[in-house]
């Protein structure tokens, strides 16, 4: 006999061909083939234990559900759902729920991740800008490396961070196999390429080339406090700074390996009135961490009476510094303490860091200015900081992206630009962004006016004359607004060094609604010409053909004139077939099919297009743009020569 499928049999036994006894009250009723009376019975004379059946299932889901999400809120192990003791804690919280195993966990985390991730490609499509930041680790036990991506936007007024990927790197991590990897990535989240605004890496060679290769140089920003850990580092490099931390190190180290010496400690500071929750113990620094050295030096001057004493009294403890060495670090940790202050400022998720990078430097500066030093040490290491800030942060404001952050930035606009021409390009850039929204936005009123009806109008040169008329008030009077928009902003007060910036655009929206839209977009707009775009993206759509665009001259011999055309057929015939399911049809490795596939891409058309279109030089290419244009008009075939 098969066994009964229907749920009603948790609750009948079959006792012959046609009838069934209820488990509950033991009465027997004829099936007749079907469930039905069974289950008349159960509604009419049980409905409380059914109903109690369905909130249990109910409640196992909600269960499940909210154990997946606390999982990877607090990001515990999968296993914690073999532990005993979370097993009593879930029998007491729920008595009717049962903890999956672990396979069954993670079969439900992929499904989790699978809906996560496809609500966050959704909402990627629909953003307007990213920026996205990038880096290469090392996990040391099992010696492998990852490439982990994160994408910063804005959402609901609220600057908004999700890590998307964390790749696994199986190959040498070269520049083109970063980039690969990178633009796999963008690509697999739905994030197109040219919604991206600024990339942040380290200054690895690899990292910059990678970016240049995948997106316009110009959209680099370098990692900040990467780089203010490179200055601290090299300042600390002189002998006579590192025979004073090593001595330092020395005495915290034997203190933190001996339990007898650091029982010693807590005990004589019991003894001072320190409550037992508020005891402190040495910090040994990190090598990786620069700001560990400050904090292990701080720590040491603040137990250092505690210290001496125990140092005093045992026999083959280190030397204890002298009191000139203890001024020395005192005055250390005064040069190191703005710089800590900014490492920590420029880590922050929550709220915008870009724009606060040349003010922190200016800050910086002034703060080591008015720092008094005694000793030539400290002041040795002075100057030294400010040598190694200089060669590193010179060119800063120069950053086009961290400029016009900073610029737009309510808190500061152009407070702290130390160069005046950097100052100026960034109002520059701005004003040409401006003029081309205030376009955009009075375009409609010219389609309006040309889309006359071209029949008998007896009022046509009185039309001409108020039109040639209105144009040249329309200039001037876009000229005007654009002035006074950005002018007015400049003039006006900085805000609250601890105002929301994203806040403050919202309360400025209706007095400045074209400088705005450059905030929301926080960074800078690097496209060419629209029109020039829809030119080259027109052909490209209309011929897949790529005879107008010049290959770069470091070509690999996979990408042969044959395997370009190869791919070309391919994509020709069939464009929406995977590059892993393309390579293996035509024969070619996944990385060289990726690379011939990105000259296919718009941006890759744009850039090879010409060699006078520079990425900055807007004026150069808005009369390249005219001039195409100009020979579109008399010539139709111009594009295909």
């Amino acid at each position: 006999m098969p066994p009964p499928k229907s749920n009603v049999w948790i609750y009948f036994e079959k006792v012959g061909p046609t009838s069934a006894k209820c488990k509950i009250c033991f009465q027997t009723f004829k099936t007749s083939g079907n469930t039905s009376n069974l289950a008349k019975h159960l509604q009419s004379k049980h409905s409380n234990i059914i109903n109690k059946s369905e909130k249990v299932k109910a409640s196992h889901r909600w269960w499940s559900s909210f154990f997946k999400n606390n999982k990877c809120l607090d990001n515990r192990p999968i296993n914690i759902v073999e532990g005993v003791g979370f097993k009593r804690l879930i029998k007491e919280l729920a008595p009717l729920y049962k903890v999956p195993s672990r396979e069954t966990f993670k079969k439900l985390m992929d499904t989790k991740y699978e809906v996560i991730a496809n609500l966050y490609k959704t909402k990627f499509s629909e953003i307007s800008h990213f920026s996205v930041t990038c880096d290469v680790w090392s996990e040391m036990m099992s010696c492998r490396s990852f490439l982990g991506v994160t994408v910063h936007f804005i959402e609901d007024r609220k600057l908004t961070s999700v890590s998307i990927d964390l790749s696994e790197l199986s190959e040498r991590h070269t520049s083109d196999y970063i980039s690969t990897q990178l633009l796999e990535i963008l690509n697999r989240w739905n994030i197109d390429l040219e919604k991206v605004e600024a990339v942040v890496t380290d200054g690895g060679t690899n990292m910059l080339k990678a970016i240049s290769d995948s997106f316009l140089k110009i959209k680099h920003v370098p990692c900040f406090a990467h780089l203010v850990n490179l200055v601290v580092e090299h300042s600390l490099e002189n002998e006579e700074t590192k025979s004073l931390l090593n001595k330092v190190r020395s005495i915290v180290k034997w203190a933190k390996n001996s339990v007898i010496v650091s029982d010693e400690l807590r005990k004589r500071q019991l003894n001072k009135g320190t409550a037992s929750g508020n005891l402190k113990k040495l910090i040994l620094d990190v090598s990786t961490r620069w700001n560990s050295v400050f904090y292990m030096l701080e720590r040491f001057v603040e137990l250092s009476s505690l210290v001496s004493e125990i140092l005093l009294s045992k026999p083959h403890a280190p030397a204890m510094l002298t009191a000139v060495e203890i001024l020395q670090v005192k005055e250390v940790i005064c040069l190191l303490r703005p710089l800590e202050y900014i490492t920590r400022e420029a880590s922050g998720e929550e709220y915008i860091t870009i724009s606060k990078i040349i003010p922190m430097l200016a800050c910086v500066s002034n703060q080591l200015d008015m720092i008094n030093l005694d000793l030539p040490l400290a002041d040795n290491l002075k100057s030294k900081i400010k040598t190694e800030l200089k060669k590193r942060f010179s060119k800063i404001e120069y950053n086009h992206a961290i400029a016009v952050a900073t610029l737009l930035d309510p808190r500061f606009k152009n407070l702290h630009f130390q160069e005046p021409l950097a100052a100026s390009k960034v109002v520059s850039y701005l004003r040409e962004q401006l003029k081309q929204e205030y376009r955009e936005i009075s375009s409609g009123s010219d389609s309006e006016s040309n889309s006359q009806d071209s029949s008998f109008d007896f009022w046509n040169y009185h039309k001409k004359l108020a039109h040639s008329s209105g144009s040249t008030k329309r200039r001037r009077l876009e000229n005007d607004h654009l002035q006074d928009e950005l002018s007015i902003y400049l003039a006006n007060p900085v805000a609250n060094l601890k105002s929301n910036p994203l806040e403050q655009w919202e309360e400025m929206k209706t007095l400045f609604p074209l400088l705005y839209k450059q905030a929301m977009n926080y960074g800078p707009n690097h496209r060419p010409d629209v029109r020039v775009i829809c030119k080259i993206v027109e052909k490209f759509e209309r011929e897949f053909t790529l005879h107008d665009t010049k290959l770069p001259t470091r070509r690999r011999n996979a990408r042969t004139q044959d395997n370009i055309a190869a791919v070309r057929a391919s994509v020709v015939e069939n464009a929406n077939v995977s590059v892993n399911r393309r390579s293996q049809e035509l024969g070619l490795t996944r990385m060289t099919t990726w690379r011939i596939l990105r000259r296919f891409r718009p941006t890759a058309l744009q850039d090879c297009s010409t060699q006078e279109l520079k990425p900055l030089d807007r004026h150069k290419r808005r009369l390249f743009a005219d001039w195409a244009l100009d020979k579109l008009e008399n010539d139709g075939d111009f594009l295909k020569k």
